[in-house]
């Protein structure tokens, strides 16, 4: 489903008890989709509804570590089986997607300090 406001997972069942992901990709842009969807799984695997919990910053953590991991993994697996063969020459955007991400991290310069701070 598609959201103006962002990808989110809805604390609401669906009509049939399903967990219910909106997405604010749009057209084509299927490594936006499969980073936003993979990211809000990652909310429904850790379950956790208190966005506001000390811990929520890991979640958030663990939800971008998994998006990245999955695009990198599509990436490998379609360059040789995509789910369509017209869609092998999208592994190379996945691939790319997971690196854009990766370079606008922001590794803090020692993480004892960091946790110091935070």
């Amino acid at each position: 489903m598609w959201d103006e406001e962002g990808p989110k997972r809805l604390w609401r069942p669906g009509p049939n008890g399903e967990h219910v992901i909106l997405l604010s990709a749009r057209d084509r842009h299927w490594a936006q989709y499969a980073y936003q969807f993979s990211h809000e799984m990652g909310h429904v695997l850790c379950g956790s509804r208190d966005r506001s919990a000390a811990q929520a910053w890991f979640e958030e953590a663990f939800c971008t570590a998994l998006s990245i991991w999955v695009l990198e993994r599509m990436s490998v697996s379609w360059r040789t089986n995509p789910p369509y063969s017209n869609w092998a020459d999208y592994a190379t955007a996945l691939a790319e997607y997971a690196r854009d991400i990766r370079r606008r991290a922001h590794e803090p310069p020692a993480l004892p300090a960091w946790y110091a701070t935070h």
